[in-house]
């Protein structure tokens, strides 16, 4: 058997023992065969897009005679899969290491090192048919823009509209998670999709791997419409699944979620011992924005806590995030903007001239007259100057 270098190998031995797993992007088949060739998988569906790779990965698998517990398939990422033929999914091509090393970097709060890693990601990704990989990449850089300047390349809308093409429902059920999270995160329930309001996930095909996350960011809905009760008894169901199948980022994630329902229904001391869990759970790795998420309902339990380096930049960066977004609260149309686009949009609409804009954000007058035609291309506004600004001001719901 072919030696796996350190990062199939590290891979490998992350993997648990379990019935069936997918390991999608499979390129010349390598983990595919250390997994059977090892007995930690009696069976695995690799999966690749292309074609050539994919008669390397067979090749490979009849040299280590396993090629009949082998089931290779040509296709696009989570699409060659049926609901419920595999326990465990492996997605370990370059694109996903690299957005799941940007993941680890938010998570610790390094928003210029995640926003790089992402970039990166969005590169690796782009033209080659991984829509799976671009909607988890736009699901990191709608996080990211709740914190720091992140220019989207999509509106949801548009996103939606581009996957309507592809007739791929997996991939929709991603979008909806990914727009149902940010909004229960902003607050903005009335932008929920509907399966996720409507509390209808049991109305979709899920692959079970992928369970789990979905619940997860449901009960961040059921946080965001103030049913703290029912995160409480949603978490108890699902940590034990959680638990045993090592999702211990969605773990964390649910115990924050209760501690917050608890606060917000007067459980003091309930509160308490779920944060102290969540973050005793975070320490070692550093992991401080699924609290900052959560900070606005976590916010007086955390202050009644002992101050340690955790919990101090935990309220630091809480409370720039509370500070930036009650500075730019806006309607989603306006969402493809960054902040400082977002900024001179507000003081068009006042109908102060481009030289006024630029004294009073300190830029040259060409520099905000190269903003305005960037804000006008992404809002897809056309017409003379007095035309476009009546539009942006009619966007913002103000009388022009």
């Amino acid at each position: 058997m072919e030696h796996l270098d350190a990062r199939l190998g590290t891979i490998a031995a992350m993997t648990p023992r379990c019935r069936a797993v997918a390991d999608i992007g499979c390129d010349h088949g390598k983990l595919t065969v250390d997994l059977l060739v090892s007995g930690r998988c009696p069976k695995v569906i690799a999966a690749d897009l292309r074609p050539i790779p994919l008669s390397k990965a067979q090749e490979n698998c009849r040299k280590a005679g396993c090629e009949d517990r082998a089931e290779l398939r040509l296709g696009n990422g989570l699409e060659v899969l049926q609901p419920g033929e595999a326990t465990d999914i492996v997605i370990a091509g370059m694109g996903a290491e690299t957005i799941m090393r940007a993941e680890a970097l938010f998570c610790q709060g390094r928003f210029t090192d995640a926003h790089i890693e992402l970039e990166r990601a969005y590169a690796q990704v782009r033209d080659n048919g991984q829509i799976n990989m671009a909607l988890c990449c736009d699901f990191l850089s709608r996080r990211l823009s709740l914190n720091t300047d992140v220019e989207q390349r999509y509106t949801f809308a548009e996103r939606y509209a581009e996957l309507l093409q592809y007739h791929d429902a997996s991939w929709i059920n991603i979008w909806s998670a990914t727009s149902a999270y940010y909004h229960a995160l902003r607050g903005e329930a009335e932008e929920i999709p509907e399966i996720f309001s409507q509390h209808r996930l049991s109305d979709i095909n899920m692959l079970a791997p992928g369970k789990p996350m979905m619940e997860m960011i449901e009960n961040q809905v059921y946080l965001a419409q103030g049913a703290y009760a029912r995160v409480v008894g949603y978490s108890a169901e699902l940590l034990p699944v959680c638990e045993a199948m090592h999702y211990a980022l969605v773990a964390l994630h649910l115990r924050i979620q209760t501690a917050a329902a608890y606060e917000k229904l007067g459980k003091t001391e309930e509160a308490r011992v779920w944060l102290r869990k969540a973050l005793a759970d975070a320490e070692a790795d550093g992991f401080v924005m699924p609290f900052v998420e959560n900070y606005d309902c976590l916010q007086p339990i955390l202050a009644r806590e002992m101050k340690n380096d955790l919990i101090v930049k935990i309220t630091d960066l809480g409370e720039a995030a509370m500070a930036r977004n009650a500075a730019s609260v806006r309607p989603a149309a306006f969402d493809v903007l960054t902040a400082r686009e977002f900024e001179i949009v507000e003081l068009m609409v006042q109908r102060l001239s481009n030289r006024e804009i630029a004294e009073k954000l300190y830029l040259s007058e060409g520099s905000v007259k190269q903003y305005a035609n960037q804000i006008y291309s992404k809002l897809h506004i056309d017409g003379d100057t007095r035309t476009k600004r009546k539009q942006l001001a009619e966007l913002l719901g103000q009388k022009p």
